[in-house]
């Protein structure tokens, strides 16, 4: 049987792996994207469409390269993740029948918050520099590919 709070955090990291996907999972979809996110595309975009775009070679390979130094970074920081909620799972053990200490369950929680935005920071430095690597008329390309979508 899983733990409640176990489980939160098997929830966070699934919400975590559809981040990474360029998704979101179904209970975030009434969220609207911030509008910047326009500018943006996931990699999988770019990936399907790399022929009808014109992604050329040296492209490709920055681009691959940049895929894996982001899931090179992103599995660290999700083992510091793990790590930081079983500092929580340890302070509720045992804790039905009892009341939390909140300060001391905040806390323990700031690290889990803390290498949940640095997560989230990778995946938006991963979005700027494949952005970076396409020309004005590949992006160009892409947003009408997406639009279309």
């Amino acid at each position: 049987m899983i733990r409640p709070l176990h489980r939160t955090a098997v929830t966070l990291a699934v919400a975590l792996v559809f981040l990474a996907a360029g998704t979101s999972p179904s209970w975030a979809e009434d969220k609207e994207e911030p509008a910047f996110m326009a500018h943006f595309f996931a990699p999988e975009l770019i990936l399907q469409n790399a022929k009808a775009i014109g992604i050329e070679k040296p492209q490709r390979m920055r681009l691959m390269k940049e895929l894996k130094r982001t899931q090179l970074a992103v599995a660290e920081l999700e083992w510091n993740f793990f790590e930081a909620a079983e500092e929580i799972n340890a302070l509720t053990d045992g804790a039905v029948g009892t009341d939390l200490d909140e300060t001391a369950m905040i806390e323990a929680a700031r690290p889990v918050f803390d290498t949940e935005g640095k997560i989230k920071e990778e995946h938006f430095r991963l979005l700027v520099r494949i952005r970076n690597l396409l020309t004005a008329d590949q992006r160009t390309q892409l947003a009408k590919i997406r639009d279309r979508g």
